[in-house]
Parts: C-alpha cells; sequence; structure tokens
C-alpha cells in the first residue's frame, strides 16, 4: 500500500495560516482550517486541470478561504496574504499532524501489508514524517515503511504515473497489486490510474460525488476493510472491497 502525506498523514498548519486570513473575518477555529483544505482540493479536482498555469493553486485558495469564513467581497486581497503564507518551507506550512494520522498508520501496518509513502514535497518530507513521529525507512519511534518518496528527490511529480515507481520497487510489488490513497481525484487517482495503482479517494467530508472512483473517511476504515490485527491479511487489496462505503453524508 502507498500512502500520499498532504491531506493524508498531514494538513497545512491553522496557527501558519490564519493570521493571513483573520484580518478578513476568517474563523480561528482548528476544525474549519483542517476541513478547508478538503474544500481547496475538491476545488482543484472539481477545475480538472493539473496544469492552468504552473504552480497555479487558485482555486485551493479561494476555497480554503471561503471555508473558513472570509466573505467573498474579501477573497481576491486575501488569497494573495495566503498565497504567501503557503509559500514557505513545506515542514513547516505541513506541519498539523491529522488526528487520525498515527493510529491510522499503526492500524494499516496492523494488516501485514508492506507501506510506502508518495508525495509531492520539497525535498523535506521525509523529515517531516520523521519529527512527527508519524513513519520512517526501516526501524524507528514511528511505523516502519519500505519508501518514502519525495517529487523533488526524484525530479518527478504526481500526477506523472513515473513518481510511483519509485514505491512499488522497494515494496516489491507489481502496480495492479498496490494501493494508493491521496485525498485528490485530479493528481492521486489520476495518477494512480495512469501508473497502474488501484486508486483510493481519501475524503473524509464525503465532498467528491464522483461515481467513477472509491472512496473512504479515514485510514482507520481502510484497514478495517483490509483485515483487523490477529486476522490473515489479503496478499494484494481486492478492489471489490472498496465498493462499499461511497463518500456523501
Amino acid at each position: 500500500m502507498v500512502l500520499d502525506v498532504g491531506g493524508v498523514l498531514v494538513v497545512p498548519h491553522h496557527e501558519h495560516l490564519a493570521p493571513a486570513l483573520v484580518p478578513y473575518g476568517a474563523t480561528t477555529e482548528p476544525a474549519a482550517y483542517e476541513r478547508a483544505h478538503y474544500a481547496g482540493m475538491h476545488a482543484v479536482d472539481v477545475e480538472g486541470d493539473a496544469r492552468p498555469r504552473p504552480g497555479d493553486w487558485t482555486a485551493y485558495q479561494l476555497a480554503y478561504a471561503s471555508a473558513v469564513g472570509v466573505a467573498e467581497d474579501h477573497l481576491a486581497e486575501a488569497v494573495g496574504h495566503l498565497d504567501r503564507a503557503l509559500d514557505g518551507q513545506a515542514h513547516l506550512v505541513w506541519s498539523k499532524v491529522l488526528d487520525g494520522a498515527a493510529p491510522g498508520l499503526a492500524a494499516l501496518a496492523a494488516t501485514g501489508l508492506p507501506l510506502a509513502v508518495v508525495s509531492n514535497s520539497d525535498g523535506s518530507v521525509e523529515t517531516l514524517l520523521a519529527v512527527a513521529g508519524l513513519c520512517q525507512v526501516g526501524p524507528g519511534p514511528g511505523v516502519a515503511v519500505a519508501a518514502i518518496v519525495d517529487s523533488e528527490v526524484v525530479g518527478v511529480a504526481k500526477p506523472d504515473p513515473r513518481i510511483f515507481s519509485f514505491a512499488l520497487d522497494p515494496l516489491g510489488v507489481a502496480p495492479e497489486r498496490a494501493l494508493y490513497v491521496g485525498d485528490s481525484a485530479l493528481f492521486d487517482v489520476g495518477g494512480a490510474r495512469a501508473a497502474g495503482l488501484q486508486p483510493l479517494h481519501l475524503d473524509p467530508y464525503g465532498l467528491c460525488r464522483a461515481t467513477d472512483h472509491p472512496h473512504a473517511r479515514s485510514l482507520t476504515e481502510i484497514a478495517g476493510r483490509l483485515g483487523r490485527s490477529g486476522e490473515p491479511a489479503p496478499s494484494a487489496p481486492d478492489a471489490a472491497v472498496w465498493r462499499g462505503p461511497a463518500s456523501g453524508p
């Protein structure tokens, strides 16, 4: 099994972004900023174009700012400040560990399936995960994974299918026998499919209504579908496993 990082294990930290948005009416409630990330990714997915302009995340920023309470007439100005706040070092911005990340990783490891990580990042994702105590390559304080693939390090980024080979080789599995879990239909589902992996869209708030790919609300839910500790784990994820609960309220 291969996992994304942003939106699966961590999200942008509200303490880093709130100062840019509170002057425009945004809430200070941390939960709103977590949900805002998924609203932003959903907006990118709906827009449906991976490269409107290189590095252009306007759809994400507009949806994010709106989700935390910025009024429409302040959005343009607020997004300018949000863009600058997001344009920092990834290990500082993407530092809010999701509540379910550590127990979810532990539950996935308990299924017996080998794990790897693939992320579009700036070269810092391995350090970020180690400092958070979530996972590392080999033994350590977090869950042991076979590989942590950072797009900056390997020189290719999702949705380019080539990035997945850097995880599949250490796992020793063929693409069709690997599951990829990510929070974006565009980058993660699209990239995984192009590489021949089985995609699973992590969508904790049920925002995605697409019926052409499966969804899950949490890593713990995924682990439960694969098999609990003490029970035989499947030799490979079966697509039929992912036909139950669809996204939505």
